[in-house]
């Protein structure tokens, strides 16, 4: 026979084992769903759907209306592809996750995605047929375009040599602007002067200095 105490303690021990169920691994939580939302190099409308997508912009749009109320982690994804700016695409605070989710931007799965605001230079005509030169008019919105790309593949752009032969600090201030004495005067018969750039590095600095005409050089 048991006593009326130790019935009570067995009925509390048997109610916290019902309560905690049989002892066994622990699992995590289910993972929260995420909103996804769908943009392309061409996308357009509202839809921002897989099947619809919709351009940068509007995709931008619709985080921002969604993280006000933001219950699930939203997943951007581009289609890949290369992306034409006009200008930068900022993502600011306003675009951040909120309420403990997250924004995330990504590219599909096995895709490429880049984005550039680089302008197409077109209507290439001979110019020097000798030296296979072509020539073309730049975009007027780019009239101090320093780089150009042909197929993808960065080109060099027209400069003298890195360093004058047996003498790496040919420059020297003066009121006027730059002086040099190097032997070379060729660039006094260039065409287009206020195109030239002098460049140069200095202890942590990369530097363009814009020329705005060449008065003349004197030769020692």
């Amino acid at each position: 026979m048991i006593s009326s105490r130790w019935q009570h303690v067995l009925a509390l021990t048997a109610a916290l084992l019902a309560v905690a169920g049989p002892a066994g691994p622990a699992t995590a939580a289910p993972a929260a769903s995420s909103t996804r939302v769908y943009a392309s190099a061409n996308g357009s409308g509202a839809a921002c759907s897989a099947g619809r997508p919709c351009s940068l912009a509007t995709a931008r749009a619709r985080v921002r209306a969604l993280v006000v109320r933001q219950r699930h982690d939203i997943v951007v994804v581009l289609a890949g592809g290369a992306y034409r700016l006009a200008g930068a695409f900022e993502l600011g605070p306003q675009d951040s996750g909120a309420n403990g989710h997250t924004v995330t931007w990504q590219a599909q799965a096995g895709r490429t995605v880049t984005f550039s605001a680089g302008q197409r230079v077109t209507g290439f005509s001979p110019f020097d047929a000798q030296h296979d030169v072509w020539r073309a008019s730049l975009p007027a919105s780019a009239p101090q375009a320093r780089q150009l790309y042909v197929d993808g593949v960065r080109a060099v752009r027209a400069r003298t040599p890195q360093n004058w032969p047996g003498d790496n600090s040919i420059w020297t201030p003066t009121a006027e602007g730059l002086a040099t004495v190097a032997a070379d005067t060729s660039y006094l018969s260039w065409p287009y002067q206020p195109g030239i750039e002098v460049v140069a590095d200095s202890q942590w600095k990369h530097l363009r200095c814009p020329v705005v005409g060449i008065g003349g050089i004197t030769v020692y």
